[in-house]
């Protein structure tokens, strides 16, 4: 369950994209994707209770790992067109 504490994000200049992908998350049920299943707030943070997927997200790997070979680099492609093409 990711929490943000409210007064970084705005220090950070990102509450407008938190939002953006909170209603997104909302909107988007999907496999290949992390879905969003109820979001809350109180004074300080900001809670969302996301579905589990173990391996960690793009960015971990792009991060971590390096960039991806190019067979994994069309699989993560072709997931995320048949996300759009939805």
């Amino acid at each position: 369950m990711p929490y943000m504490n409210k007064a970084e994000i705005i220090k950070r200049g990102s509450a407008e994209h938190i939002l953006s992908e909170q209603r997104l998350l909302k909107e988007a049920q999907h496999p290949f994707i992390i879905n969003l299943r109820y979001a809350f707030q109180d004074d300080e943070h900001l809670s969302m209770i996301l579905d589990l997927k173990l391996g960690g997200d793009l960015r971990f790997h792009l991060t971590y790992k390096g960039p991806f070979a190019e067979p994994c680099a069309r699989l993560y492609y072709m997931e995320v067109a048949f996300l759009l093409d939805d």
